[in-house]
């Protein structure tokens, strides 16, 4: 009898081990964007950046530049611009404002408030080659919840400091 307990228990743990490891975050989607949909995001967001280069740009217009891109661009999911991190004393102060579609509209949130950007590849990638880059598929927790890629750019000052990123998210559909 105590075997066939055991033995139920250790099924039981399996089972929702599996059932774990199967969700929406776990199983890396298979259906990736075309390479004619991923170069007219490269030259649509490409081209978005180097309009922001000549903009004086103030934190309080920027879920409004990122609606205008998403307007622009209707099969981007979500666009994030990411501040580079500032460094006051002790404190590191970051700023990642993101907006995405949902089917009620458009949803915002600050990606910081989430986790540490600085530290994920759509970010330090684009930063450490000093050019836009393509993520790999991710489950982007935290941020829009989906399984998606991202094409990010980093934009610098005219005096070659680094503002930040942005970026256009593609939806993967399973």
């Amino acid at each position: 009898m105590k075997k066939l307990t055991f033995v139920l228990m250790c099924l039981s743990f399996l089972g929702v081990f599996f059932f774990s490891c199967s969700n929406q975050e776990g199983k890396k989607p298979e259906n990736l964007p075309s390479d004619s949909l991923k170069t007219a995001v490269v030259n649509s967001l490409s081209n978005y950046a180097a309009s922001l280069t000549t903009t004086n740009i103030d934190t309080s217009m920027i879920f409004s530049l990122l609606k205008t891109y998403l307007d622009e661009n209707k099969v981007v999911y979500g666009s994030a611009f990411a501040l580079a991190p500032v460094i006051r004393g002790k404190d590191t102060c970051r700023c990642s404002p993101y907006l995405y579609r949902t089917p009620q509209g458009y949803s915002s949130k600050y990606l910081e408030k989430s986790y540490d950007y600085t530290k994920d590849d759509w970010y330090s990638k684009p930063v450490s080659l000093k050019k836009g880059v393509w993520s790999e598929p991710y489950f982007d927790k935290g941020g829009g919840d989906i399984w998606m890629i991202t094409y990010s750019i980093p934009l610098y000052t005219p005096d070659g400091s680094l503002t930040g990123v942005i970026t256009a998210d593609l939806e993967i559909k399973k």
